[in-house]
């Protein structure tokens, strides 16, 4: 069972839980900028001093060669617990490399879904330092082969522990905040709309997106302690809801846009939002997904739009694009220098089952051709 520290000062359980482990060696994961721009270098650094540790410092959206390289170095090096800390692509990279080491087979296989998890890790901390992917709190690593997105997927990779300080947040640049913050919003946007959704994972997601609506705005404008402790839970949330549910179409449609276009991935998640917010209002008993039924469909998706003050669809799509337009400056595809032409690659790209089929309505590729054409 996860422990989760939340709240200003929960870092100040990382020196009692060293002692718990017993750990006399530490194999620290973190993305290089952000320990020191988040405070969590001089937070921690006193912590860690009278003990030995190995660092890894992942990429963002690392691919798998990468991770093999962080499980050579954990296997010679041989630690005790791993702590983690940054945002989702570290965290992620944290969970594999802890899971993958341990194992008997070749890490691709478990990677793409040939071979299960058979063996937990060493014990890992996980201390976030962006409000956006709920990362410490999912059974899901995010790992690239070749710019293709793939997830390794077991309840063993989630974090024993997770410390959820948000003054690791304060720190960060008003995109930094938008981008992380709308994926918070969009997954608890889609975990309350995808066809795995259960009670359990819709009170998370509906805390996920009353948080972030009601915060992000005030998060990238004019921050201060309330609203970044709202954000953190925000992002929290989402990951809770989603490790049940799963992500749907937009973000399937994100990773090519992150993959092959550099758009960051809650920017890339965010594009496609108000167009699916419309796109799902409308749920027909010809293209429901979802076997609980067009009106149950209906009924999530009147519960999501209430929620950002909307009364239908189209007004759903208008509000959110306006979210987008008040605190980005870039919302459409040519602002990444997207071609026309790049949007039937995006189509191919995007049309994973893994996500698209957890979409509470059936997306054609030319329903889907016209929503990015839309947004071109």
């Amino acid at each position: 069972m996860q422990r989760v520290f939340f709240g200003i000062g929960a870092l100040k359980n990382l020196d009692k839980l060293i002692s718990e482990y017993d750990a006399k060696k530490i194999f620290l994961v973190y993305g290089k900028k952000s320990f020191r721009l988040s405070g969590a270098e001089e937070k921690i650094g006193h912590i860690i001093e009278n003990v030995s540790y190995s660092v890894f410092n992942p990429t963002p959206n690392p691919e798998i060669g990468e991770i093999k390289r962080g499980i050579s170095i954990f296997k010679k090096f041989e630690p005790d617990i791993v702590i983690a800390v940054g945002g989702g692509s570290v965290i992620d990279s944290a969970k594999a490399i802890t899971a993958l080491s341990v194992q008997s087979e070749d890490p691709l296989l478990y990677i793409v879904g040939e071979k299960k998890l058979v063996y937990g890790g060493k014990p890992l901390v996980a201390m976030p330092t962006t409000a956006g992917t709920g990362s410490e709190v999912t059974k899901f690593a995010t790992i690239y082969i070749n710019k293709k997105k793939h997830s390794l997927v077991s309840e063993k990779i989630i974090p024993d522990v997770a410390l959820v300080d948000p003054t690791l947040t304060y720190s960060l640049t008003p995109y930094l905040t938008a981008s992380n913050g709308l994926d918070a919003l969009c997954q608890g946007i889609e975990s309350f709309w995808s066809i795995n959704s259960t009670e359990k994972s819709r009170t998370y997601a509906e805390k996920a997106m009353e948080l972030a609506f009601t915060n992000i705005a005030k998060a990238v404008k004019t921050p201060d302690e309330e609203v970044r402790v709202a954000m953190a839970k925000a992002s929290h949330f989402s990951g809770k809801a989603i490790t049940i549910s799963k992500t749907t179409a937009c973000h399937a449609v994100s990773y090519p846009l992150t993959s092959y276009f550099g758009i960051p991935h809650g920017h890339a998640v965010a594009l496609t939002m108000p167009a699916f917010l419309e796109f799902n209002s409308i749920v027909t008993e010809d293209d429901c997904n979802d076997k609980r039924g067009v009106v149950f469909v209906k009924e999530r998706m009147v519960e999501i739009l209430s929620i950002i003050g909307a009364g239908e669809g189209k007004e759903g799509k208008r509000k959110f694009y306006g979210l987008l337009k008040d605190i980005l400056e870039d919302t459409r595809l040519r602002d990444f220098g997207i071609g026309k032409k790049d949007i039937e690659f995006i189509l191919t790209e995007s049309f994973t089952p893994s996500r698209m089929n957890n979409n509470p309505r059936n997306v054609s590729k030319e329903e889907l051709r016209q929503m990015l054409e839309d947004i071109w």
